[in-house]
């Protein structure tokens, strides 16, 4: 654990996932708020979240767009919020609970087309949970999915767990 900038790590997921967008016609956006506090993270393990939620928005994205977002709201808590949303086939109503039970795949004919084994969004989570943080998503079917995680931002002292 070490104080990270949120700008950092979404940066580097941007560089490493912008060829694999591209190529599918992907446009990917990155908006940072300014002034954007730290966090006191495991940068790797939120990283691997970012990465994770940026990599599905790719895989059940035909084309349009995938934005990734960080921010701050101070009145929540001081925490800072990172969105990864995309214009993808999102989630059905009826497994939008499920997603991050862990081996969930959604039971869609054009899903199952890509491979994976259930296991990133419950592994994300319980990240995210280890940095006193939560992690949801909002989803409409045919229109696109929008996954927030938030995390206490660096208050000039490590949280203590």
């Amino acid at each position: 654990m070490e104080v990270v900038e949120v700008s950092d790590i979404v940066a580097v997921v941007h560089d490493r996932l912008q060829s694999q967008a591209a190529d599918k016609g992907i446009t990917m956006q990155v908006q940072v708020a300014d002034g954007l506090p730290p966090v006191y993270a495991d940068k790797s393990r939120i990283a691997q979240v970012v990465a994770n939620l940026a990599g599905n928005s790719i895989k059940f994205t035909e084309q349009g767009m995938l934005q990734i977002r960080a921010g701050f709201m101070p009145r929540d808590e001081g925490r800072v919020i990172v969105s990864v949303e995309d214009t993808g086939i999102g989630v059905p109503k009826e497994d939008l609970g499920k997603i991050f039970d862990l081996f969930y795949r959604v039971e869609k004919d054009k899903v199952y087309v890509e491979e994976g084994a259930g296991l990133g969004l419950a592994i994300s989570r319980e990240i995210i949970r280890a940095h006193g943080g939560t992690l949801w998503a909002e989803s409409m079917e045919g229109m696109g999915s929008a996954f927030h995680f938030s995390i206490p931002s660096y208050q000039g002292q490590a949280a203590v767990r």
